[in-house]
């Protein structure tokens, strides 16, 4: 699991998800629901950063996807 904090929003990796599979969800940093930030992954993830305005993630096979919120 990762966590990173961007644009007043906390992302939070899921190693298996909420049932659907490996996600990063978010939610606000003043606390609420969280929401799928992106899905689709074919590993477990294991982990999650931001850089310029990005986030990055990456699962279990090595892969790295990043993506703009």
């Amino acid at each position: 699991m990762g966590l990173a904090a961007l644009g007043g929003k906390l992302y939070i990796a899921l190693f298996s998800g909420t049932g659907k599979g490996p996600e990063v969800v978010s939610m606000p940093l003043s606390g609420g629901r969280f929401a799928p930030a992106l899905v689709g992954f074919p590993a477990p993830v294991v982990a999650l950063g931001t850089h310029s305005g990005k986030i990055y993630a990456a699962d279990v096979t090595g892969s790295v996807y990043s993506f703009t919120p």
